[in-house]
């Protein structure tokens, strides 16, 4: 995840990398920029930066200057605290409820046009903008106000134009405030005097929320400004180290130089999730919503699970009617398939046979009723022999046809009687086949199966 900061002539880039449960800050670069840069000049910088790292990931979290918004806290009730109490092009971005059931809420605004240019310019280098964050807030979430612990928290962030002061209460932050440092008072006096100020301020609003001890973010030269002025800060003083976010160290960083980068860290732990409280201000892209009465909020709702409950109702009847037609169709099939099946092995028989059916004896032609005559005047009468099953194949290959006769004869003498009669024929050759052992065990009439082939010239088909 990236961390961008672009304030005061200066834009401060920074990468978290996630290693298990930890994070580790594997880069940091600060780099000066002209006062006239223009977003197209921001973003190539941008850009290059990322390329220039070796890393992978595109997702950025940007930072608004602390000049961009405000987070102010009150009461619901107070007009100061509404969320149109925005002015300007500034609107409300969320709202917190703090201290439970005291009424206390804390708004959260900026300016849309900076949240818009900021975003255009990751948009411009080819990343994406994942999370967009106060500056303030962001020192807050790197500085450790955000979790979840109970009591008061302030902070006091010092970069190189900006004294920034945070105070928080349950990890919800209820005073943010920032401080221009003036280039013309000396660095320690400057800082110093404006974080007792911001100190003072704060304490004067509500003293019961004051807390023992005031978390210092800061270089070593206002570090020091600052130790030497904690009397007047009204609470003892520590440093934020960088081992304080998570064991963050990035080579070629110096401890002392940390300070600059607690911003952009920051924002990038908020997108990240690691820190108590989440905060995200994408929502000022778009207008915020007025709110509703309870009972226009529940006609809608009621209206909506109506609606999907009806487009719910009218596709689990249309598939049901899909379901029923699908099932007669498939009843239809089952019960015409066998008489398909049927009608193509008649038509596959009937082409077959067919050529072998005709009646045109002067054609050429060899027709059934002229084999059948031919057949029945080689038997003498029915007293002496007579035919009880012919079987006719058709000549698949169209070489000849072969008739198949089994029957009863008084001898055998007759049956080859019969045999002779049939080969006297021009077109009929006949012989005697195998008789069953059954058909031998008779004595008398006795079984015979005479096999004959119709042998006639051209494709077996034709008459001589």
């Amino acid at each position: 995840m990236w961390g961008l900061d672009i304030a005061d002539r200066r834009l401060r880039l920074i990468r978290i990398v996630r290693e298990g449960r930890q994070a580790r800050l594997a880069r940091a670069v600060s780099i000066a920029v002209a006062d006239d840069a223009t977003d197209a000049e921001l973003a190539d910088l941008l850009r290059r930066s990322v390329l220039g790292s070796g890393d992978e990931g595109d997702q950025v979290a940007v930072c608004l200057p602390a000049t961009a918004g405000y987070v102010r806290a009150g009461r619901a009730d107070e007009p100061s605290a509404a969320p149109h109490a925005a002015v300007g092009d500034a609107f409300i971005a969320d709202t917190w409820s703090v201290g439970g059931d005291d009424g206390q809420v804390v708004h959260a605004a900026a300016d849309r046009r900076q949240v818009q240019r900021l975003i255009g310019i990751v948009q411009q280098a080819h990343l994406r903008a994942s999370h967009v964050a106060l500056a303030q807030l962001a020192t807050a979430a790197a500085a450790g106000l955000l979790e979840t612990a109970r009591g008061p928290s302030a902070v006091v962030a010092v970069d190189h134009a900006q004294v920034r002061f945070v105070l928080a209460r349950h990890g919800l932050p209820v005073v943010c405030r920032s401080s221009p440092r003036d280039p013309k008072v000396p660095a320690d006096q400057d800082v110093a005097a404006r974080a007792v100020g911001l100190c003072r301020a704060a304490r004067m609003n509500d003293p019961g929320a004051w807390p023992g001890d005031l978390a210092v973010v800061a270089d070593d030269e206002s570090w020091a400004a600052l130790q030497g002025a904690a009397s007047a800060l009204g609470a003892s003083i520590r440093r934020v180290e960088p081992g304080r976010w998570a064991g963050l160290t990035a080579a070629g960083v110096d401890r002392a130089d940390i300070s600059e980068y607690a911003v952009p860290i920051g924002a990038a732990l908020m997108a990240m999730g690691l820190t108590g409280r989440r905060m995200d201000f994408r929502g000022l892209l778009a207008h915020p919503a007025e709110p509703q009465p309870l009972v226009r909020r529940r006609f809608w709702a009621a209206l909506a699970a109506t609606l999907v409950l009806a487009a719910a109702a009218t596709f689990t009847m249309e598939w049901g009617r899909k379901q029923a037609a699908l099932r007669d169709l498939q009843a239809r099939w089952d019960d015409l398939q066998p008489r398909l099946q049927r009608a193509t092995q008649v038509k596959a028989d009937w082409d077959r046979l067919r050529p072998w059916l005709s009646g045109d004896l002067d054609g050429g032609r060899i027709g059934q009723l002229g084999i059948l005559s031919d057949i029945a005047s080689a038997f003498p009468d029915a007293s002496e022999a007579y035919v009880s099953e012919m079987t006719v194949d058709a000549g698949r290959d169209g070489a000849a046809v072969e008739v198949a006769l089994r029957g009863r004869a008084v001898s055998s003498e007759i049956v080859h009687e019969c045999i002779a009669r049939l080969n006297d024929s021009a077109r009929l050759a006949a012989q005697l086949g195998p008789v069953s052992d059954v058909e031998q065990a008779v004595t008398y009439p006795k079984g015979y199966q005479i096999p004959i082939t119709i042998e006639a010239p051209g494709d077996g088909r034709d008459a001589p």
